[in-house]
């Protein structure tokens, strides 16, 4: 279990998730919004179309793009284009076909049709059924992947899983990170899969389903049937050797590997770090990187908000204790707040999976969590940033009225001299971690100040 909640198949979940998200973001001709959700056989769409409802149907053929989002999604017909699909559950059916690429995020991704690009996926299971057909690449990230009899691939396989079952026709080349693995179909090309060794999962993985029904999983290890063929060379990386369950012979031969040990090469390392050797030079690199970022983000709120560092430093040159106790306040309560309202969104989110409100459910999970966790992004970077740009602000203004009042440009030397100043003492030896503490604390009050000022003042009765 624990190499499959490793950082780079979690990372491949996330990026093939975030890859369709942003696909739907980038500008395209999607002039025909349809809000029912709803295309039917009768009807040709010579345009990119923008589908969006609880249940979407496309039955008809769309001569474009299809961007679609809802609960459910259903594509019977024929799309002349790329296929954006986000919803909990998404099928192209045995009577669809997707001339050109499929984008999909949900819990369940069924593929019964032909699909003339490629495929990406992310979710929790993507299953290729009877006679389906892909006739470029594969790429999924999740939990379980199957491929059914009788289903092609034309070209490669890529997938970060917990659990891979093929059992149709890969033509090109299989590359496959998971627990457990089954082949008992054919690979066309080389296999090179990384995989646990039998009896290394005793409890259930954990994935997040939100009430939906998962597959059941599958033991670890790696099981290659006697009817399964692989054309090109065997590879596969295991903890232990799996040869008794390899049960086919494959043409290329098979490779047996053992994993890196990536913590004891990296303590025997025979080249050290430039920081041991010159740490003068490490401190130095460290500083530079700090002030850099802090110049650019800087010069980025100065450009977009002009005003808002002068006014944030206002309220700290004028209410320096209470902004401490505010921004102490303000860090306990942001982050302490963050994890209970994780905590309740999680627990109402049971409940309602609990009571079989099961949509009810996967939207109070997803919507909630990513709209927490958006607000929580957002107040980082006033903590680690915001915080210190407006601190750095008020002592560059200070520094600028006692030797150049006069100076032109002074938004600029203001902050150089600021941020300069501040990283400056900030990299001190021994007291650096103190200085910190206290331009978060004094920063983050200004900003709660700045803010509070903007809020509606209630007018007093007469």
């Amino acid at each position: 279990m624990s190499k499959f909640l490793s950082p780079l198949r979690w990372l491949l979940i996330v990026c093939l998730m975030l890859s369709a998200l942003l696909v739907s973001t980038q500008p395209a001709s999607a002039t025909s919004i349809d809000d029912d959700g709803k295309i039917s056989s009768s009807e040709t769409i010579d345009d990119d179309v923008l589908l969006s409802a609880q249940t979407v149907i496309v039955d008809g053929t769309v001569n474009g793009m299809v961007f679609a989002f809802g609960n459910e999604i259903t594509i019977n017909g024929t799309v002349n284009g790329d296929l954006l699909a986000i919803a909990s559950t998404v099928t192209i059916s045995p009577t669809a076909r997707v001339k050109g690429n499929v984008f999909a995020a949900g819990q369940t991704i069924n593929i019964q049709g032909a699909v003339e690009g490629s495929v990406l996926v992310g979710g929790a299971t993507l299953n290729l059924g009877y006679k389906a057909t892909v006739n470029r690449n594969v790429y999924f990230g999740g939990y379980s992947f199957e491929a059914q009899n009788d289903t092609v691939i034309n070209k490669d396989l890529s997938a970060g899983v917990y659990q891979a079952v093929l059992s149709g026709n890969l033509k090109g080349n299989a590359n496959i990170d998971a627990a457990a693995i089954e082949i008992k179909g054919r690979i066309g090309g080389n296999a090179t899969l990384k995989v646990e060794g039998p009896g290394d999962n005793q409890s259930k993985p954990f994935f997040p389903s939100f009430g939906a029904p998962m597959p059941a999983p599958l033991p670890s290890g790696l099981r290659i049937s006697p009817d399964a063929q692989i054309v090109g060379q065997l590879t596969y990386t295991s903890p232990v050797e799996q040869a008794a369950s390899i049960q086919t012979q494959p043409k290329g031969g098979t490779v047996f590997q053992t994993p890196a040990p990536q913590e004891q090469s990296s303590r025997q390392s025979p080249n050290p770090s430039i920081t041991y050797r010159v740490p003068f030079l490490g401190w130095l690199f460290e500083f530079l990187r700090k002030l850099v970022t802090l110049l650019l983000l800087g010069a980025l709120v100065i450009w977009l908000i002009p005003d808002l560092l002068q006014k944030a430093a206002a309220f700290l040159r004028s209410k320096p204790m209470p902004s401490l106790g505010m921004g102490a306040a303000s860090l306990i309560i942001g982050y302490g707040g963050a994890v209970i309202v994780g905590i309740l969104l999680l627990a109402l989110s049971l409940l309602l999976g609990l009571m079989t409100l099961e949509s009810l459910s996967r939207i109070v999970s997803s919507v909630g969590l990513s709209s927490l966790g958006l607000l929580l992004v957002f107040f980082w970077l006033l903590v680690s940033f915001g915080s210190k740009l407006v601190v750095s602000y008020l002592i560059g203004d200070l520094l600028i009225e006692k030797i150049a009042p006069k100076a032109t440009n002074r938004n600029v030397w203001v902050l150089l001299s600021g941020v300069s100043l501040y990283t400056l003492i900030a990299s001190l030896p021994f007291i650096g971690w103190l200085i910190v503490l206290l331009v978060t604390l004094f920063g983050l009050g200004a900003l709660w100040f700045l803010g509070r000022s903007y809020w509606p003042k209630k007018s007093l009765p007469a």
